[in-house]
C-alpha cells in the first residue's frame, strides 16, 4: 500500500507538478547577483540615500566620529534591544508563563501599532491634498 502511494506520489512530482511549476513562470530562489541587478542596483530612491549620506558625513564630520557613532549605536541597539529583551521575556514567562509572555507581546504589538496610527493618517491626510 505504501509503496503503491509512493509511485502515485513520484508520478505527481515527475508530471504535473513540474507543468504547474512551469505555467507559473517563476524562478523558484533568487541568487544573490538576481537580487542585486533586480531590487539594488536598479533602485533610484536606494542610490539618492546613499549618495546624500556619503556628502553629509564627509562635510560635517570626521570618520572617526563616524565609526563612533555607528559603533555605539551598534552597542546600544544591542543591548537595549535583544539583549534585554531576552533577558525581560524570560523573567516575564518565569512569573506568568507562556500565557503571559505571549499576552505581553501581544500588548507590546497593540502599543506600536497605536503609535503608528497619526504617521498613517497624517500619510492619508497628504495623498487627500495631494502634498
Amino acid at each position: 500500500m505504501i509503496r503503491r502511494n509512493l509511485k502515485i506520489c513520484r508520478r505527481w512530482m515527475n508530471g504535473k507538478a513540474k507543468r504547474w511549476y512551469r505555467r507559473l513562470n517563476l524562478p523558484l530562489t533568487l541568487s544573490s547577483k538576481d537580487i542585486f541587478m533586480k531590487y539594488i542596483l536598479n533602485n533610484k530612491f536606494l542610490w539618492a540615500i546613499a549618495i546624500a549620506n556619503v556628502f553629509l558625513f564627509i562635510s560635517f564630520v570626521t570618520a572617526l566620529s563616524t565609526g563612533t557613532a555607528t559603533g555605539l549605536t551598534g552597542l546600544f541597539g544591542y543591548l537595549l534591544g535583544s539583549a534585554s529583551a531576552g533577558y525581560v521575556m524570560g523573567k516575564l514567562v518565569d512569573l506568568f508563563g507562556w500565557d503571559g509572555g505571549f499576552l505581553c507581546a501581544d500588548c507590546f504589538l497593540l502599543l506600536r501599532f497605536l503609535a503608528l496610527l497619526p504617521s498613517l493618517y497624517s500619510i492619508n491626510l497628504m495623498r487627500r491634498n495631494n502634498v
